[in-house]
């Protein structure tokens, strides 16, 4: 596969991608870009980036958040203690890198979510018993539930997240529920770092690494400023996140998932849903939190946003294609899913521009994603 040369780079980003057939299920991509710079507009991000002083701080949404930090009202003081409870969803090291130029070596990734379909038979093939079923129940957002027990326990950070009995992948909002028919090509839920890990290996691949997701989320839109996958302006009806007031205006605004419109299905959508972006990824943004490889077994990072999360970031995570966070790695809930990547060999002692080779070991530093 031909890799970037040094005469192709320049101040933006040089990509190659290599096309696969209609068919094929995976985008294979070698990229050049820098990394970061879709900023990431909550409270606690803000008090993680080195964004004081970059250009990105000139962005309306920016500016505002950060005068708010500035002049904090009651109740939005951040608490940046380390939270590694396995009973809490809540995130951990949420933000972005300082904006960096990085080269990510050659990879492939799915061009969707793992589905409730296709983990289906890697649980019929290897018998694997999830986290959740293990643990006996898993987080479902409370507005999801028809009837709301008040016998479930709470997610002691957020009121919002029902510990449910019995609910796991193939029962995502509990005993009942069900994923044949309608949800079998929505992305699985209720996994945790471990069960997506264990898929990607029965599969012969891996998760993504951090730096790769973001590479194939931004879709071929590489330059500083571009925040989603096609630009830096909102387009309705790409996006699943939600649109209405949190968390009872249920997504009043127009990406489809409205419960007052009778769709047939609520919180998830299809992992096609919303069309592909420029390098023929499906759902790089919203829909579902994504796991991606490293961090510690108390600290994993995702990728992505999710049904929950917002354009604004007026409620929970503000989604862009630099937008990240931390769980658990044990951690399940119904807004968590992941899919496949792997590396791609390259020829032997061929290095990129910018790419740092350990002397002692000669190792690429930069595969360590």
């Amino acid at each position: 596969m031909a890799l970037i040369s040094p005469s192709q780079s320049s101040d933006c980003i040089q990509a190659h991608t290599l096309h696969l057939p209609a068919s094929s299920h995976e985008t294979c991509l070698s990229v050049r870009f820098t990394y970061g710079t879709a900023f990431a507009d909550t409270h606690e991000q803000l008090h993680h980036s080195e964004v004081e002083d970059h250009k990105l701080r000139e962005h309306e949404n920016l500016r505002r958040f950060v005068d708010e930090i500035r002049c904090p009202k009651t109740g939005n003081t951040v608490d940046l203690k380390d939270h590694h409870e396995i009973d809490t969803l809540r995130h951990l090291d949420d933000g972005i890198y300082p904006p960096k130029k990085i080269v990510v070596p050659p990879f492939v990734i799915d061009r969707t979510s793992v589905t409730n379909s296709d983990y289906s038979r890697f649980v019929e093939d290897t018998k694997w018993v999830t986290q959740a079923e293990k643990n006996g129940w898993s987080y479902v957002l409370d507005t999801l539930l028809e009837v709301r027990n008040l016998d479930h326990l709470l997610d002691p950070h957020d009121d919002h997240w029902i510990a449910v009995p019995g609910a796991y992948w193939r029962n995502p909002l509990g005993p009942g529920s069900g994923v044949n028919g309608t949800l079998e090509e929505h992305p699985v839920v209720h996994v945790s770092h471990k069960d997506a890990a264990e898929y990607c290996k029965w599969r012969g691949k891996r998760l993504p690494g951090d730096r790769e997701y973001e590479a194939a989320a931004r879709g071929g839109k590489w330059g500083d400023h571009f925040r989603y996958e096609w630009g830096d302006e909102w387009v309705e009806g790409k996006v699943n996140v939600w649109d209405g007031e949190f968390p009872y205006g249920w997504n009043e605004g127009g990406d489809g998932f409205s419960e007052n419109v009778g769709d047939e299905w609520k919180g998830t959508a299809p992992v096609k849903w919303g069309g592909e972006n420029g390098v023929g990824c499906y759902g790089m943004i919203g829909n579902i939190w994504e796991w991606c490889r490293g961090g510690r077994k108390k600290e994993r990072p995702l990728r992505g946003g999710s049904y929950v999360d917002t354009v604004s970031g007026e409620y929970n995570h503000a989604v862009s294609c630099a937008m990240r966070t931390h769980l658990p790695g044990e951690a399940t809930a119904g807004n968590v899913g992941f899919r496949c990547a792997g590396s791609v060999k390259r020829p032997k002692g061929h290095y990129e521009e910018g790419e740092i080779r350990n002397r002692n070991k000669s190792k690429l530093l930069s595969n360590e994603l």
